[in-house]
C-alpha cells in the first residue's frame, strides 16, 4: 500500500480533497449551509469532482484486475473481492462494481488514518473522526439489512388523521423498517449499496427521520453512540489486520440471510461463517 503512505500519490490527494468538505466543521454547525448553491462554494465543487476522480481512479484498478486476473495461490484482497463479481446460473450478481468500490474505498481510508504497519492497533477518538467513509458503510449497512424488524411501538395520544386513514386515540403503532429503508418513495435506488447517501452534505436522511435502525426521536435507542463507536473500533481493526471471505457453498452467496433472533425482534445473520486471514503475524 505504497500509495498510503506516500502523501503525494494521486489516490492520496484525491481522497483528502474528496473527504475535505465532510471533516469541515463549519457542516456540523450550520446544516442548512449544505443547501447553498454549489456555485457558491468553490471549494465543495472541488470536493466532489475529487470523490468523483477518486471513484473513477478505483474503478479504472478494478477493471484492470478484470482484465488480467490474478493466477497466484494466494491473490490479493481485491483478486478476491473480484472473484466474488462472478454471476452464477441464475444471473444474479455476488458483488457488483458499486460495491467492489466501496471495499476499497474504505480499506484504503483505514490504512490512510492507522497506517500499514504491521501491528495492532486501537483507533483514538479522533482517528475515528476521520473515518468518514467507514461511517457511511455502517449506515448503509444498517439500512440495506436493519438490526431489528420494526422499532418499539408508539401509542397515539390522541385521534389522529394520517391521509386517508384516521387512527383513534390509544392505537399502538408499529413501523416495519426493512419496508421503510427499502422505499423508492424515500431513497434513490433502495436496492443499490451506496454509502455515499449518508455524506454530511445529503442530510435529507436526517430531514425526513427515514434512516431509523436505533428508532428516532427524543425516545431513541440509548446504546446508539455506543454501537456505533464500537462498530468503528472493531471494522477498523478487523480492515486492517485480515482479509476476509466466505466459506466455500455459503447460503450467503448471494445476499445476507438473516434469522430472527432473541431480544425485542432482533435479525441476526443465519450460520454465517467468514474465513480470516490475518494481513501479518
Amino acid at each position: 500500500m505504497q500509495t498510503v503512505s506516500d502523501p503525494n500519490s494521486c489516490y492520496a490527494i484525491q481522497y483528502k480533497e474528496a473527504f475535505s468538505i465532510v471533516r469541515d466543521p463549519f457542516v456540523y454547525l450550520f446544516p442548512a449551509y449544505t443547501r447553498l448553491p454549489s456555485r457558491l462554494i468553490p471549494y465543495r465543487n472541488r470536493a466532489r469532482k475529487a470523490n468523483e476522480n477518486l471513484r473513477q481512479l478505483l474503478q479504472d484498478i478494478i477493471n484492470k484486475k478484470k482484465e488480467s486476473p490474478s493466477t497466484k495461490s494466494n491473490p490479493d484482497l481485491l483478486s478476491l473481492m473480484i472473484m466474488a463479481t462472478n454471476h452464477d446460473k441464475t444471473g444474479k450478481v455476488y458483488l457488483t462494481d458499486g460495491e467492489l468500490v466501496s471495499n476499497i474505498a474504505v480499506f484504503f481510508e483505514v490504512l490512510s488514518v492507522l497506517g500499514d504497519d504491521p501491528e495492532d492497533i486501537i483507533p483514538t477518538d479522533k482517528e475515528l473522526k476521520q473515518m468518514d467513509y467507514l461511517n457511511n458503510c455502517i449506515k448503509e449497512t444498517m439500512r440495506v439489512n436493519p438490526p431489528t424488524s420494526g422499532n418499539l411501538p408508539r401509542v397515539a395520544s390522541k385521534d389522529t388523521q394520517i391521509g386517508n386513514v384516521f387512527v383513534p386515540k390509544g392505537t399502538m403503532i408499529n413501523l416495519e423498517l426493512y419496508s421503510a429503508h427499502h422505499m423508492d418513495k424515500y431513497w434513490d435506488l433502495p436496492e443499490v449499496f451506496n454509502p455515499d447517501r449518508f455524506n454530511t452534505d445529503n442530510p435529507s436522511y436526517r430531514e425526513k427521520a427515514i434512516w431509523m435502525p436505533f428508532g428516532y426521536g427524543p425516545r431513541t435507542c440509548i446504546g446508539l453512540n455506543f454501537s456505533m463507536y464500537e462498530q468503528k473500533v472493531l471494522m477498523a481493526m478487523f480492515l486492517k489486520k485480515y482479509t476476509w471471505k466466505l466459506v466455500p457453498n455459503s447460503e450467503h452467496e448471494h445476499g445476507l440471510k438473516n434469522a430472527t433472533g432473541g431480544g425485542i425482534g432482533l435479525l441476526g445473520p443465519e450460520s454465517l461463517r467468514i474465513t480470516l486471514t490475518k494481513r501479518y503475524p
